[in-house]
């Protein structure tokens, strides 16, 4: 029987996409938008409703740890119906909040009836992602493309951070802003990342939480390179968000920002997605960090560098 594989996840959409499976998508959450072709498909997602007293229902279901583990929105349960999926992609686990997977399959036995594969991807490394592409790979049914893309992947991520080594001494220091507002300096993939584009990133460890921080904090660290990204956001609404940050009268005592190492990324397109685009992250953060080894093809589209009330 021919896969018909639901995604709620738009990193896990990108996973499907570049093991050739586009054609046997037939759902994604509202936030998949890549590749462009996929928009053509229905949205079984959408942003939570308000929950309130007078709905107890709504108000208990979006409140279960199983249902909220499927998606962090709510699902149109009647089109998934409908659309009797083979396959489920989601994520469950969300920082510290874990769901058993077998919770996760009652809710689909429940709300589906014929209950899909439910494929669940959790990794919060580099390596672990690109184990994770591997993996889906072998639990779409095509284990051959798994290893190919798994590999390539690993390769480009090889060879950029040998391209991007430097001494441990000539590393800058980098602060990657996940949120500004208060200010969440980026874990899990990210400190990973800076390592291999040649930077220090200013939260330690792998797999790290993401850190909050107040304008002290930032102050203390007093990052060489800032790079904004915050989640969830594009390009264009990232550096907006960038400018409100930069009119606070503490953002000119900032080291990065004397030095004109202040940069914007499109986070949303790549850095906050678990997914084969994460390599392309990596190239961004070398372009940025070394821009006398790396030729800047990404620079205008996925970065920009950052100057308060204009950018270039």
């Amino acid at each position: 029987m021919q896969s018909r594989i639901v995604s709620l996840l738009p990193g896990a959409t990108e996973i499907v996409a570049a093991l050739g499976l586009s054609g046997s998508l037939v759902a994604r959450s509202h936030e998949c938008d890549f590749p462009p072709e996929i928009r053509r498909l229905p949205a079984c997602t959408a942003r939570e409703i308000e929950v309130t007293e007078s709905t107890p229902g709504i108000q208990l279901r979006a409140a279960a740890p199983e249902y909220r583990a499927l998606s962090h929105f709510e699902i149109d349960w009647d089109l998934l119906r409908g659309l009797r999926p083979t396959h489920i992609l989601t994520q469950t686990s969300c920082g510290s909040h874990r769901v058993r997977t077998d919770a996760l399959e009652e809710v689909l036995h429940k709300e589906l009836f014929e209950a899909p594969a439910l494929i669940h991807l959790e990794s919060r490394t580099l390596p672990g992602v690109i184990e994770e592409i591997r993996g889906t790979g072998g639990l779409l049914g095509v284990p051959a493309r798994g290893d190919a893309l798994a590999d390539s992947l690993t390769e480009r991520l090889e060879r950029i951070g040998e391209l991007a080594r430097r001494p441990a001494g000539s590393m800058p220091i980098v602060a990657c802003l996940e949120w500004l507002q208060p200010f969440l300096i980026a874990g899990n993939w990210m400190p990973e990342m800076v390592r291999l584009a040649g930077g220090n990133p200013a939260v330690h460890g792998s797999d790290a939480n993401s850190q909050w921080m107040d304008w002290g904090d930032l102050l203390a660290i007093d990052p060489d390179v800032i790079v904004s990204m915050p989640c969830g956001w594009h390009l264009s609404r990232a550096i907006t968000e960038t400018q409100h940050t930069a009119q606070r009268s503490n953002w000119k005592h900032l080291r990065a920002v004397r030095q004109n190492q202040v940069y914007v990324v499109d986070s949303s397109g790549y850095f906050s997605r678990p997914g084969p685009r994460l390599v392309d992250s990596l190239e961004i953060l070398a372009e940025i960090l070394s821009p006398d080894r790396f030729i800047p093809r990404y620079q205008g589209r996925g970065w920009v560098r950052f100057a308060a009330g204009t950018h270039r």
